[in-house]
């Protein structure tokens, strides 16, 4: 009987032996094929990671305005923003106006620009301290009623303020002109530049082209037939 016993538990011990190996063996194959799985998930992250810096990359290369916007942004300047004031003569009626004015033309504005210019007239450009900032009307002159010389030549129409890098300067009425379009506007010479003028005031001197012409301040008509009948 106990040689059986004996015999019993050597068997026994000998099938749970091989049990326990046969669980460590597939217990480590489960955990190489683990370890190798995140290894290739690891690459393909990688990889994926790789080819959108490279996506990036070509995109920035092909538009190079997104690789430097915050570079841009940390570039802006801030401008000094000016207010100007400056009196001029009201005139009660159409007929004042075209009396006071020493040039009355029709035109089309063809280029602007911005620039520090001395007004003085007392005093040279270059030794003048306190120079103004104003905006140059370039203007095509289309028909002109008081001074036939100027009908087909471009003059400078200049108007007080601006805007450069640097600065905006602002004055209360100053007209707001736009290239292309036309206008009608009552000037004075300025005896500093040739061919350069400035209108009468900021509020009656400059009249857009447009049906009518009707000046809703004064309530009175700035026609072409008015204005021909000047040069009568």
């Amino acid at each position: 009987m106990n040689m059986k016993k004996k015999a019993f538990l050597a068997v026994f011990g000998v099938i749970l032996s091989l049990a326990l190996s046969a669980c460590t063996a597939k217990q480590t194959v489960n955990i190489q094929e683990k370890h190798e799985a995140d290894s290739v998930q690891t690459a393909e992250n990688a990889a994926a990671a790789s080819l959108v810096r490279e996506m990036n990359l070509g995109e920035e290369r092909s538009n190079p305005a997104l690789g430097v916007i915050q570079k841009t942004q940390e570039q802006q300047k801030i401008k000094t923003v000016l207010k100007g004031s400056a009196s001029y003569r009201w005139y009660n009626s159409r007929e004042e106006l075209a009396e006071a004015a020493a040039e009355i033309v029709y035109g089309t504005v063809v280029g602007q620009s911005c620039e520090w210019r001395s007004l003085r007239i007392d005093i040279k450009e270059e030794e003048d301290p306190r120079k103004d900032l104003v905006t140059v009307w370039e203007v095509m002159v289309t028909e002109s009623y008081k001074n036939d010389a100027l009908t087909g030549r471009v003059i400078q129409v200049l108007t007080l303020g601006g805007e450069t890098e640097d600065v905006i300067c602002t004055y209360e009425g100053t007209p707001e002109l736009r290239v292309g379009e036309q206008y009608i506007f009552f000037l004075y010479r300025c005896q500093k530049w040739e061919d350069t003028f400035f209108p009468l005031n900021n509020n009656q001197a400059t009249h857009k082209v447009e049906v009518g012409m009707w000046d809703p301040q004064e309530g009175y008509m700035i026609s072409f037939e008015w204005l021909r009948a000047l040069k009568k």
